[in-house]
């Protein structure tokens, strides 16, 4: 809320605008939809994992952001959920002839 001293008290929220200049009408689909970055799992992946800075996002097209990663996940050797974490452990562990096989015990802090 806000209240000049001439004035009477009445919320600016909301884009009520009273008088010859009215609040703007918001875009078309359209219109919205080819203002939004592309691919943003990309740039949130650069920026968060890799932490590569906004000038490296702007610098790099789309398809290069993504040619970029793909060189990048090549250095992986297992992607996957967590999930599936003790599955590849198993698998592992019997290609090495290690251990029984099972899952791993659990430990809990305490």
């Amino acid at each position: 809320m806000t209240r000049g001293p001439m004035s009477s008290p009445g919320s600016r929220i909301g884009g009520r605008r009273r008088g010859p200049n009215p609040a703007p009408k918001p875009p078309g689909f359209a219109s919205w939809y080819l203002a939004q970055r592309r691919n943003p799992i990309s740039r949130f992946i650069l920026n968060h994992y890799y932490e590569q800075g906004i000038p490296v996002l702007y610098r790099l097209s789309s398809r290069d952001r993504l040619a970029w990663l793909e060189e990048r996940f090549r250095e992986f050797w297992f992607v996957g959920s967590y999930r599936r974490a003790d599955e590849m452990i198993a698998g592992i562990s019997r290609e090495l002839g290690v251990g029984g096989g099972g899952r791993a015990p659990e430990y809990r802090a305490g």
